[in-house]
């Protein structure tokens, strides 16, 4: 590790703690709120697929609650349809 740091040393300095710095007199610039993007869903992934994010479907449906075949979680019919808002079995 110290071959590592001695790498580096020479690149960056320390900027030391924020009460030594000295007072900034230039403009202030805010950025404008009406420009801001709105993040009103998940963000799309850059990632790129390959072959090892292929899935191998069995073709079946399973219920993730009674874990029959045939249909899901939110038309079980097991505890008349009350199984699709709790949490626990």
């Amino acid at each position: 590790m110290k071959t590592v740091f001695s790498v580096y040393r020479s690149k960056f300095r320390s900027i030391g703690h924020e009460d030594d710095w000295p007072s900034y007199d230039g403009p202030w610039i805010w950025p404008n709120p009406r420009l801001m993007r709105v993040k009103r869903s998940r963000p799309v992934s850059t990632r790129t697929c390959n072959n090892m994010d292929d899935v191998e479907h069995s073709g079946e449906k399973r219920c993730g609650f009674c874990r029959q075949v045939g249909h899901t979680r939110r038309t079980c019919t097991t505890l008349d349809g009350s199984a699709s808002t709790s949490k626990g079995h």
